[in-house]
């Protein structure tokens, strides 16, 4: 997670977005997924991220049905003190195409745009990143041709982002089995300042930055 203000997001992302916009429609003749991961996205008091990854099959479910009934789970395992698998802010979708959905439950905070802008630049796919400060090499990821479709909603009062995950490789086909690619999107969160200086943004910019792998379909 990095903290921006809007003039460094702005040069940073000069060359977003790595491949399709996820906005944009997927390839026709796609299958629509039949189940969801929602990523739940919380902070403790020190701004830590602290996710919450489900799974689950639709089951003949609404999307939307889906997310407020999976959202729900999430929130009495939290508030009943509940022991939760450790987890990083890193995704694996396995073997079967998913719609993806992220909660963010942090106050007032918002995804980018702030004030239920529409979604076309809160997720931002990435080509590569530098080496890090141990002199690691640096990493270069798939562009994007698998998510689509990227919406705003709220679930529960809180501000939420869903696209659809269809499994493609970089032709638009589906995986081969066992096939996988590796993205790295950065979710664009906006913090309200208390105080700011006259004349600047009165948001702040966190990058949120996980990374996702797409595992295509088990051998039969």
């Amino acid at each position: 997670m990095a903290f921006q203000t809007a003039r460094q997001l702005k040069q940073n992302f000069k060359d977003a977005s790595w491949g399709d916009s996820p906005i944009s429609a997927p390839p026709v003749a796609v299958v629509e997924p039949d189940r969801i991961l929602v990523m739940y996205l919380t902070f403790d008091q020190n701004l830590q991220l602290q996710p919450v990854q489900r799974m689950e099959l639709l089951n003949g479910r609404a999307v939307e049905t889906a997310e407020e009934e999976i959202v729900a789970q999430i929130r009495v395992d939290l508030a009943s003190g509940t022991p939760l698998p450790p987890e990083t802010a890193s995704v694996q979708f396995d073997h079967y195409p998913s719609y993806f959905t992220v909660v963010l439950d942090a106050g007032n905070w918002q995804f980018f745009p702030e004030n239920g802008g529409a979604a076309d630049e809160t997720m931002i796919f990435v080509r590569e990143k530098p080496a890090d400060t141990t002199g690691g090499p640096g990493m270069r990821y798939d562009p994007n041709k698998s998510f689509y479709n990227l919406s705003r909603r709220r679930i529960q009062g809180r501000d939420s982002i869903r696209c659809a995950n269809y499994m493609l490789d970089r032709n638009g086909d589906p995986l081969d089995e066992n096939e996988s690619r590796t993205y790295s999107f950065n979710f664009l969160v906006r913090v309200p300042i208390k105080t700011p200086e006259s004349g600047e943004d009165p948001w702040l910019t966190i990058i949120i930055d996980p990374t996702g792998q797409n595992q295509g379909p088990k051998r039969p």
